[in-house]
């Protein structure tokens, strides 16, 4: 056995070593050259012929790439531009054999891949046989279809072309762009759905009840869909058992994007959670066409799982700075009034005094009010009052426009809440919490803020009253001081 097994290896000594005399003894040639002369522009369709599987990707009318084997799908544009660039300009480095009698040490009696390029006028170049790495020299071998010699290239172009379908095709699972979407369609299986629609540049909830919709919600959703990616490749050409293996006959959630120039739909659905998954994945698929099952990050499904009050608009108050005229700020001892005068100037009034408001101060109070945001509704309406801390509020703000004309009011309230009750009322310390609360004349809904937000407006309001100084009076005028006329009792004496 040991004999058999040492002659084994000389063989294939002999044989590596041969190749290596080859490429050894072949005289160098003058300068490398270009294989085809063509430009990769000029390539129309490649062909990738394996043991495993046949490829043919094409270009489109559009110029973009298109895979008609071993499925018609999109392709990943840049993967085979760069193909086209590898063959397109592939060099000849060196001639390993002129005239082979065997091509099995070359690894081209079964090549890892055959590459055939059509050109656009319809030329088919010879195919590029494409063998294993020459042991020295950092080349590979490669051999043309209508010529018998072993030539030799860079050792990077295998690797360029060994491909397979799943290297190549697109992984994008949709193509609309967020810019491109104007309507939004939620379908879960627990019944809550949602449709969105953009109005005048702003979205708005139809379903299940008018509302505006959070601008960075809806941005979130959107960035997150148009950016979904395949990660696997599951299955392509799904029946209906498979849709049913993978929870896609019945989907968790169905994401529905209409837009673009032709007002096209494009639907993603949800499936069961991957099992063995590591990476917290979901099954999904698209459901336009007979679309391959694939693996997906399960934050795509999170960003479809929002509750109302999560999608709905939270803006506390709405309104335009450059329309407001005056506002008027109370909280505690603190009673503020601010007024819009000619010429842009904002005056303070405080406690019977007057003064020039600082323009930065005003600039800060109106960005404060105009961007208050609810992190979350606390409550659809302030029916109780003492629960959110508004019977006797921090802030209460008036906000009226140019004409007078009241635009709203907000109020806020900061609470400190002990987060085990039991052990305060035993007697016990306990974790204190601070919350800070907003309602609006807007709408009835209660919407907790940051406390520091409260703080901030608090400070800001502080800053105003300080601010405000003495109404100048006018002085009395000159006169003499009446003399006190004497008591009887001074008098007498």
């Amino acid at each position: 056995m040991a004999i058999r097994n040492t002659v084994i290896a000389l063989i294939a000594l002999l044989i590596l070593g041969g190749v290596a005399y080859y490429v050894s003894r072949t005289p160098p040639p003058s300068k490398t050259h270009q294989l085809f002369d063509i430009k990769p522009a000029d390539i129309q369709s490649i062909k990738l012929e394996s043991p495993s599987r046949d490829i043919l990707l094409r270009r489109s009318s559009d110029k973009s790439w298109q895979m008609a084997k071993p499925i018609l799908t999109r392709v990943e544009s840049s993967a085979a531009d760069e193909m086209a660039s590898a063959i397109a300009n592939l060099q000849i480095v060196g001639t390993a054999d002129p005239n082979p009698t065997d091509l099995a040490p070359f690894g081209l009696e079964q090549p890892a891949v055959t590459v055939t390029v059509t050109t656009v006028n319809g030329t088919a170049e010879p195919s590029i046989l494409v063998g294993k790495d020459a042991p020295v020299g950092g080349n590979s071998f490669i051999k043309l279809s209508n010529d018998p010699a072993i030539l030799l290239v860079n050792s990077i172009f295998p690797s360029e072309v060994v491909k397979n379908a799943d290297d190549l095709r697109s992984h994008e699972l949709l193509t609309l762009k967020p810019a491109d979407v104007n309507r939004i369609v939620i379908t879960r299986s627990d019944g809550s759905n949602f449709e969105f629609a953009k109005l005048n540049d702003k979205w708005q909830i139809v379903k299940p009840s008018k509302y505006a919709a959070d601008p960075s919600q809806i941005t979130q959703l959107l960035n997150s869909i148009t950016a979904a990616r395949a990660n696997e490749f599951v299955q392509d050409n799904p029946d209906d058992a498979a849709l049913d293996k993978y929870g896609l006959k019945h989907p968790s959630a169905t994401v529905a994007l209409y837009g673009g120039s032709d007002n096209r739909v494009e639907t993603l659905l949800f499936g069961f959670q991957v099992q063995d998954s590591t990476h917290n994945q979901t099954y999904a698929r698209r459901a336009e066409g007979n679309q391959p099952i694939c693996e997906v990050s399960d934050y795509l499904v999170k960003a479809v799982s929002h509750s109302f009050d999560e999608y709905r608009d939270k803006t506390v108050l709405s309104f335009e700075q450059s329309n407001v005229g005056s506002i008027h700020l109370t909280g505690g001892p603190v009673d503020v009034t601010v007024t819009h005068g000619a010429g842009a100037k904002w005056t303070v009034f405080s406690e019977g005094k007057t003064a020039p408001a600082d323009p930065a101060v005003i600039s800060s109070l109106l960005d404060q009010l105009h961007n208050l945001k609810g992190n979350s509704v606390a409550a659809p309406a302030l029916t109780d009052p003492l629960r959110f801390g508004m019977v006797k509020p921090n802030l209460v703000v008036i906000i009226s426009d140019l004409r007078g004309k009241p635009l709203g009011t907000v109020k806020l309230s900061q609470m400190e809440v002990s987060a085990n009750p039991k052990a305060v009322a035993a007697g016990q310390k306990s974790l204190v919490r601070s919350f800070g609360y907003a309602v609006s004349s807007a709408n009835p809904a209660v919407y907790q803020i940051e406390p520091a937000t409260v703080t901030n407006l608090e400070n800001t309001t502080d800053q105003l009253s300080s601010e405000a100084a003495p109404t100048p009076t006018p002085s009395p005028s000159p006169m003499a001081t009446p003399t006190a006329p004497l008591s009887p009792t001074a008098s007498a004496s």
